[in-house]
Protein backbone atom coordinates (compact mmCIF):
# COMPACT_ATOMS: atom_id res chain seq x y z
CA UNK A 1 0.00 0.00 0.00
CA UNK A 2 1.03 3.76 -0.70
CA UNK A 3 0.01 6.55 0.94
CA UNK A 4 1.02 9.83 0.94
CA UNK A 5 0.25 12.80 4.14
CA UNK A 6 0.45 16.60 3.62
CA UNK A 7 -0.32 20.11 5.21
CA UNK A 8 -2.94 22.10 3.94
CA UNK A 9 -5.69 24.86 4.63
CA UNK A 10 -9.41 23.69 4.46
CA UNK A 11 -11.91 26.40 2.74
CA UNK A 12 -12.29 27.98 6.96
CA UNK A 13 -8.58 28.45 6.74
CA UNK A 14 -7.65 25.98 9.32
CA UNK A 15 -4.79 23.59 9.24
CA UNK A 16 -5.58 19.97 7.89
CA UNK A 17 -3.97 17.03 7.09
CA UNK A 18 -4.40 15.39 3.60
CA UNK A 19 -3.63 11.67 3.23
CA UNK A 20 -3.78 10.66 -0.69
CA UNK A 21 -4.14 6.95 -1.98
CA UNK A 22 -1.84 6.34 -4.88
CA UNK A 23 -2.79 2.69 -5.04
CA UNK A 24 -5.50 0.55 -5.33
CA UNK A 25 -4.76 -0.45 -2.35
CA UNK A 26 -4.36 2.12 -0.42
CA UNK A 27 -7.44 3.93 -1.91
CA UNK A 28 -9.67 0.80 -0.61
CA UNK A 29 -7.93 1.04 3.17
CA UNK A 30 -9.01 5.14 3.19
CA UNK A 31 -12.11 4.43 2.75
CA UNK A 32 -12.24 2.03 5.24
CA UNK A 33 -10.60 4.24 7.78
CA UNK A 34 -12.85 7.20 6.73
CA UNK A 35 -15.70 4.60 7.94
CA UNK A 36 -13.75 3.76 11.07
CA UNK A 37 -13.53 7.77 12.22
CA UNK A 38 -16.95 8.36 11.23
CA UNK A 39 -17.49 6.32 13.69
CA UNK A 40 -14.78 6.74 16.26
CA UNK A 41 -16.11 10.17 17.30
CA UNK A 42 -14.27 11.04 20.20
CA UNK A 43 -12.34 14.04 21.59
CA UNK A 44 -8.93 11.88 21.92
CA UNK A 45 -9.11 10.38 18.26
CA UNK A 46 -8.79 12.91 15.08
CA UNK A 47 -11.46 14.17 13.62
CA UNK A 48 -12.36 13.07 9.70
CA UNK A 49 -13.43 15.62 7.61
CA UNK A 50 -14.31 13.37 4.66
CA UNK A 51 -13.43 11.84 1.34
CA UNK A 52 -12.62 13.53 -1.62
CA UNK A 53 -11.51 13.41 -4.98
CA UNK A 54 -9.09 15.23 -6.79
CA UNK A 55 -7.39 15.07 -10.05
CA UNK A 56 -8.50 11.00 -9.78
CA UNK A 57 -6.90 10.70 -6.43
CA UNK A 58 -9.14 9.76 -3.55
CA UNK A 59 -7.88 11.98 -0.36
CA UNK A 60 -8.83 11.25 3.05
CA UNK A 61 -9.03 14.80 4.99
CA UNK A 62 -8.37 15.23 8.67
CA UNK A 63 -8.38 17.97 11.30
CA UNK A 64 -3.99 18.83 11.67
CA UNK A 65 -3.41 17.78 15.38
CA UNK A 66 -0.15 18.41 15.18
CA UNK A 67 3.49 17.09 14.24
CA UNK A 68 4.54 16.18 17.60
CA UNK A 69 4.12 12.10 18.30
CA UNK A 70 5.05 9.78 21.14
CA UNK A 71 7.70 8.38 19.09
CA UNK A 72 9.51 11.86 19.32
CA UNK A 73 9.44 12.52 22.87
CA UNK A 74 12.09 10.36 24.34
CA UNK A 75 13.50 10.64 28.32
CA UNK A 76 10.04 11.21 30.07
CA UNK A 77 9.14 10.02 33.74
CA UNK A 78 8.11 6.95 34.55
CA UNK A 79 4.96 8.74 35.96
CA UNK A 80 4.23 11.62 33.19
CA UNK A 81 4.34 8.18 30.99
CA UNK A 82 1.76 6.36 33.22
CA UNK A 83 -0.25 9.71 32.85
CA UNK A 84 0.32 10.03 28.64
CA UNK A 85 -0.68 5.89 28.87
CA UNK A 86 -4.06 5.98 31.19
CA UNK A 87 -5.61 9.05 28.66
CA UNK A 88 -4.77 6.98 25.62
CA UNK A 89 -5.93 3.76 27.45
CA UNK A 90 -9.35 5.52 28.28
CA UNK A 91 -9.35 6.67 24.78
CA UNK A 92 -9.13 3.11 23.73
CA UNK A 93 -11.74 1.80 26.51
CA UNK A 94 -14.50 4.24 24.56
CA UNK A 95 -13.41 2.95 21.11
CA UNK A 96 -13.60 -0.16 22.26
CA UNK A 97 -17.57 0.50 23.81
CA UNK A 98 -18.36 1.93 20.12
CA UNK A 99 -17.39 -1.29 18.57
CA UNK A 100 -13.74 0.30 17.47
CA UNK A 101 -10.43 -1.74 17.72
CA UNK A 102 -7.58 0.14 16.45
CA UNK A 103 -4.81 -2.88 15.84
CA UNK A 104 -2.09 -0.72 15.54
CA UNK A 105 -1.57 0.85 19.23
CA UNK A 106 1.77 -0.83 19.68
CA UNK A 107 3.23 2.14 17.31
CA UNK A 108 4.30 5.35 19.18
CA UNK A 109 3.66 7.38 16.39
CA UNK A 110 -0.13 6.58 16.14
CA UNK A 111 0.07 8.62 18.94
CA UNK A 112 -0.04 12.57 18.29
CA UNK A 113 0.27 15.18 20.71
CA UNK A 114 -2.31 18.35 20.27
CA UNK A 115 -0.97 22.37 21.41
CA UNK A 116 -2.28 21.73 24.82
CA UNK A 117 -0.15 18.20 24.56
CA UNK A 118 -2.99 16.39 25.24
CA UNK A 119 -3.08 12.57 23.08
CA UNK A 120 -4.48 12.28 20.25
CA UNK A 121 -5.33 8.51 18.47
CA UNK A 122 -4.63 8.44 14.62
CA UNK A 123 -3.57 5.62 12.16
CA UNK A 124 -6.99 3.46 12.01
CA UNK A 125 -6.08 2.34 8.62
CA UNK A 126 -5.72 -1.23 9.76
CA UNK A 127 -8.87 -0.43 12.23
CA UNK A 128 -11.35 -3.03 13.24
CA UNK A 129 -15.17 -2.71 13.86
CA UNK A 130 -16.19 -5.42 15.79
CA UNK A 131 -20.05 -6.94 15.92
CA UNK A 132 -20.00 -9.74 17.70
CA UNK A 133 -20.83 -9.87 21.09
CA UNK A 134 -18.34 -9.11 23.83
CA UNK A 135 -18.12 -12.79 24.75
CA UNK A 136 -17.02 -13.52 20.80
CA UNK A 137 -14.00 -12.75 18.67
CA UNK A 138 -15.15 -8.78 19.62
CA UNK A 139 -13.33 -9.42 22.51
CA UNK A 140 -10.21 -11.24 21.62
CA UNK A 141 -9.98 -8.26 18.89
CA UNK A 142 -10.23 -5.78 22.00
CA UNK A 143 -7.93 -7.78 24.24
CA UNK A 144 -5.10 -7.54 21.47
CA UNK A 145 -5.27 -4.08 21.94
CA UNK A 146 -4.69 -4.28 25.17
CA UNK A 147 -1.32 -6.32 24.57
CA UNK A 148 -0.16 -3.78 21.89
CA UNK A 149 -0.71 -0.93 25.26
CA UNK A 150 1.37 -3.31 27.02
CA UNK A 151 3.82 -3.49 24.93
CA UNK A 152 4.05 0.21 23.84
CA UNK A 153 4.46 0.97 27.70
CA UNK A 154 6.95 -1.41 27.87
CA UNK A 155 9.37 0.24 24.92
CA UNK A 156 8.54 3.44 26.83
CA UNK A 157 9.95 2.78 30.20
CA UNK A 158 13.93 2.73 30.27
CA UNK A 159 15.72 2.41 33.07
CA UNK A 160 19.56 2.33 33.72
CA UNK A 161 19.61 -0.84 35.76
CA UNK A 162 18.15 -4.29 35.35
CA UNK A 163 14.47 -4.74 36.22
CA UNK A 164 12.94 -7.61 38.18
CA UNK A 165 9.12 -7.80 37.96
CA UNK A 166 7.36 -7.19 41.40
CA UNK A 167 3.80 -8.97 42.44
CA UNK A 168 0.76 -6.63 41.04
CA UNK A 169 -0.24 -5.95 45.46
CA UNK A 170 3.01 -4.44 46.01
CA UNK A 171 2.86 -1.69 42.68
CA UNK A 172 1.81 1.03 44.72
CA UNK A 173 4.05 1.35 47.47
CA UNK A 174 6.27 3.04 44.92
CA UNK A 175 4.27 5.47 43.72
CA UNK A 176 6.99 8.19 44.87
CA UNK A 177 10.45 6.95 44.21
CA UNK A 178 11.14 7.13 39.77
CA UNK A 179 12.31 3.61 39.61
CA UNK A 180 9.45 2.07 41.65
CA UNK A 181 7.56 3.76 39.02
CA UNK A 182 9.09 1.91 36.49
CA UNK A 183 9.13 -1.66 37.85
CA UNK A 184 5.32 -1.12 38.32
CA UNK A 185 4.56 0.23 34.96
CA UNK A 186 6.64 -2.40 33.64
CA UNK A 187 4.55 -5.27 35.94
CA UNK A 188 1.51 -3.85 34.24
CA UNK A 189 3.05 -4.01 30.85
CA UNK A 190 3.60 -7.52 31.85
CA UNK A 191 0.18 -8.58 32.44
CA UNK A 192 -1.11 -6.71 29.23
CA UNK A 193 1.17 -8.31 27.44
CA UNK A 194 0.36 -11.75 28.87
CA UNK A 195 0.05 -14.73 26.22
CA UNK A 196 -3.31 -15.87 27.80
CA UNK A 197 -6.20 -13.04 26.48
CA UNK A 198 -8.40 -14.14 29.03
CA UNK A 199 -5.22 -13.07 31.81
CA UNK A 200 -5.06 -9.40 30.27
CA UNK A 201 -7.06 -6.57 31.77
CA UNK A 202 -9.32 -4.42 30.11
CA UNK A 203 -8.67 -1.21 28.90
CA UNK A 204 -10.59 0.26 31.21
CA UNK A 205 -8.81 -1.52 34.39
CA UNK A 206 -5.90 -0.84 32.79
CA UNK A 207 -6.17 2.92 32.59
CA UNK A 208 -7.20 2.91 35.95
CA UNK A 209 -4.03 0.70 37.06
CA UNK A 210 -2.18 3.73 35.69
CA UNK A 211 -4.00 6.74 37.26
CA UNK A 212 -2.68 5.14 39.85
CA UNK A 213 0.60 6.20 39.36
CA UNK A 214 0.27 9.04 37.43
CA UNK A 215 1.82 12.49 39.22
CA UNK A 216 -1.94 13.29 39.52
CA UNK A 217 -4.59 11.13 39.31
CA UNK A 218 -7.35 13.51 38.44
CA UNK A 219 -5.35 16.38 36.25
CA UNK A 220 -2.48 14.14 35.16
CA UNK A 221 -3.58 14.28 31.06
CA UNK A 222 -6.64 16.28 30.54
CA UNK A 223 -8.62 14.27 27.40
CA UNK A 224 -8.14 16.05 24.06
CA UNK A 225 -11.49 18.27 23.13
CA UNK A 226 -12.17 18.35 19.13
CA UNK A 227 -13.63 21.65 18.06
CA UNK A 228 -17.10 22.28 18.72
CA UNK A 229 -17.27 19.21 21.53
CA UNK A 230 -16.99 18.94 25.18
CA UNK A 231 -15.46 16.44 27.24
CA UNK A 232 -17.62 14.84 29.32
CA UNK A 233 -17.18 13.77 33.03
CA UNK A 234 -16.53 9.94 33.70
CA UNK A 235 -19.80 8.56 35.47
CA UNK A 236 -19.70 8.11 39.28
CA UNK A 237 -19.40 4.34 38.38
CA UNK A 238 -15.93 4.88 36.78
CA UNK A 239 -14.47 7.23 39.52
CA UNK A 240 -12.11 5.76 42.14
CA UNK A 241 -12.13 7.69 45.33
CA UNK A 242 -9.07 6.97 47.06
CA UNK A 243 -9.67 7.29 50.86
CA UNK A 244 -7.26 9.87 51.48
CA UNK A 245 -8.74 12.27 49.13
CA UNK A 246 -11.68 11.22 50.86
CA UNK A 247 -10.43 12.26 54.54
CA UNK A 248 -9.19 15.43 52.84
CA UNK A 249 -12.02 16.49 51.51
CA UNK A 250 -14.24 16.21 54.80
CA UNK A 251 -11.42 17.41 56.98
CA UNK A 252 -11.83 21.39 57.63
CA UNK A 253 -9.13 23.76 56.97
CA UNK A 254 -7.29 25.24 59.32
CA UNK A 255 -8.62 28.47 60.27
CA UNK A 256 -5.54 30.09 61.83
CA UNK A 257 -1.78 29.88 62.90
CA UNK A 258 -2.33 28.28 66.10
CA UNK A 259 -5.25 25.64 65.05
CA UNK A 260 -2.17 24.60 62.40
CA UNK A 261 -0.24 24.71 65.56
CA UNK A 262 -2.78 22.23 67.49
CA UNK A 263 -3.37 20.10 64.80
CA UNK A 264 0.40 19.31 64.41
CA UNK A 265 0.99 18.22 67.86
CA UNK A 266 -2.61 16.37 67.92
CA UNK A 267 -1.00 14.08 64.70
CA UNK A 268 2.47 14.20 66.65
CA UNK A 269 0.80 12.79 69.80
CA UNK A 270 -1.10 10.22 67.53
CA UNK A 271 1.49 9.03 65.56
CA UNK A 272 3.50 7.88 68.73
CA UNK A 273 0.72 5.95 69.96
CA UNK A 274 0.53 4.69 66.71
CA UNK A 275 4.02 3.42 67.01
CA UNK A 276 3.92 2.04 70.52
CA UNK A 277 0.61 0.17 69.15
CA UNK A 278 2.57 -1.14 66.72
CA UNK A 279 5.15 -2.96 68.25
CA UNK A 280 2.98 -3.91 71.09
CA UNK A 281 1.30 -5.55 68.38
CA UNK A 282 4.43 -7.16 67.11
CA UNK A 283 5.77 -8.90 69.89
CA UNK A 284 1.99 -9.90 70.75
CA UNK A 285 0.88 -11.41 67.27
CA UNK A 286 1.88 -14.24 64.98
CA UNK A 287 3.80 -13.09 60.99
CA UNK A 288 1.15 -11.38 59.73
CA UNK A 289 -0.26 -12.40 55.83
CA UNK A 290 0.60 -10.74 52.56
CA UNK A 291 -2.06 -8.16 51.29
CA UNK A 292 -4.30 -9.81 48.44
CA UNK A 293 -3.23 -9.09 44.65
CA UNK A 294 -4.88 -6.32 42.75
CA UNK A 295 -6.92 -7.69 40.45
CA UNK A 296 -6.64 -6.33 37.14
CA UNK A 297 -9.23 -8.58 34.99
CA UNK A 298 -12.44 -6.17 35.79
CA UNK A 299 -13.86 -3.53 33.77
Amino acid sequence: MSARVRVDRGHDGQLVAVKQALDPEARTRLVHEAAVLALARHPGVVRSRGLREVAGTLELVTTWVGSRSLADRPGRAPAQIAAILAAVAETVADLHDLGVIHGQLADPSHVLFDQRDRPVLCGFGRAEIATSSPAGAGAACRSDDVRSLGQLLSGLVELDSPITLMPLHRFRRHQRDDDGVARALLTLADHASADDPTCRPTARAFARALQRLAPDRHDAVAPATAAGETATEPSPEHVETDPIDRLRAGAPAPSSRGDRSRLRRVAAGAASIGCIAVLAIGVFSGPTSSPPEVALTGA
